[in-house]
């Protein structure tokens, strides 16, 4: 019988490699959404707002992802005016805009993300003062004296 009858499956040759395409890194950017400050911003948010959090809630179960919170104005801030805060359902706090923390490949897919939700499109986040950059990755185990393990200290998000 030839040696050629029986060869050996390619498969066994290559086990341990993968023909599939290698994902593109998941850098994580750091999204500061303030809102606009006209008199009727925080009633335009809450119009839009379950829209924004079916949004997020895709962006969650797609991984691109971890965290996202509202913020409060500042002591002082307008917002904190009587008849803007009479537009607030019971228990929501007043808004002044919005923190993000997303992954995507690059910048300008975080900043198409950023511009794609309803609170951008809707005219809630202020366009002129937004910022998305991205964040320095922690530095591998042991690689920095003095530090253990770098991502324990950053809430483990690499």
């Amino acid at each position: 019988m030839s040696r050629l009858s029986n060869p050996a499956p390619v498969t066994s040759a290559l086990r341990g490699y993968s023909t599939a395409p290698t994902p593109p890194k998941m850098s994580l950017f750091f999204c500061y959404c303030p809102d606009r400050t006209e008199p009727d911003v925080l009633a335009k948010r809450l119009r839009v707002r379950a829209e924004h959090f079916e949004g997020y809630r895709a962006l969650q179960a797609a991984g691109n992802a971890e965290f996202g919170r509202g913020y409060l104005p500042a002591p002082g801030d307008a917002m904190w005016a009587p008849d803007r805060l009479a537009v607030l359902p019971p228990n929501v706090q007043p808004m002044a805009g919005s923190v993000l923390m997303l992954r995507f490949p690059s910048l300008q897919e975080a900043w198409a993300r950023v511009k794609a939700d309803v609170y951008w499109t809707a005219g809630v986040w202020d366009h002129e003062r937004a910022v998305v950059v991205q964040m320095i990755d922690p530095p591998a185990p042991g690689s920095v004296p003095g530090v253990e393990d770098a991502a324990a200290i950053t809430g483990g998000m690499r």
